[in-house]
């Protein structure tokens, strides 16, 4: 699994794709093999599970986020343990899967407890993906910077 992360309209989709032209030329030479890209905004993990890459994973992770939340908008550790055991399942079922996820943690603060809750769950996923990705690349205006 490769993960790319960095701010929000710095071209990680951008480089993604580049990354994977490269990877899906076919064996003989004769063509490209279509790439196939899971919207977070709007995909299944289920579909994550059958694409090449994941765009704006961040916002697959909030509508999870907002299913396992209260009206309070409080995230408890089994709810947290339910992502993390869909991003494990998912990998296991995709290991060579390309994700690409906004760095949702840094700038202000917000005042919405539920926000800050969110934020934390998106960077404890991330911790997990770092762990288990072949490599972990941050891009910023454009620029890849290899972490791992």
């Amino acid at each position: 699994m490769e993960l790319i992360i960095g701010g929000c309209f710095q071209g990680k989709t951008a480089y993604g794709m580049d990354k994977l032209k490269e990877r899906k030329l076919l064996p003989d030479g004769s063509g490209v093999h279509e790439v196939i890209v899971a919207d977070g905004e709007t995909c299944t993990w289920e579909q994550c599970a059958k694409a090449d890459l994941v765009t704006r994973f961040h916002l697959l992770l909030r509508r999870t986020f907002k299913e396992s939340t209260d009206d309070q908008g409080i995230l408890p550790e089994p709810a947290l343990k339910a992502m993390t055991d869909r991003v494990n399942i998912l990998l296991n079922k995709n290991p060579k899967l390309m994700i690409i996820c906004d760095e949702v943690g840094c700038g202000i603060i917000p005042m919405e407890r539920s926000e800050r809750e969110y934020r934390e769950a998106v960077g404890r996923v991330l911790c997990l993906l770092s762990k288990r990705a072949e490599s972990v690349e941050r891009v910023m205006a454009g620029i890849p910077i290899k972490i791992k």
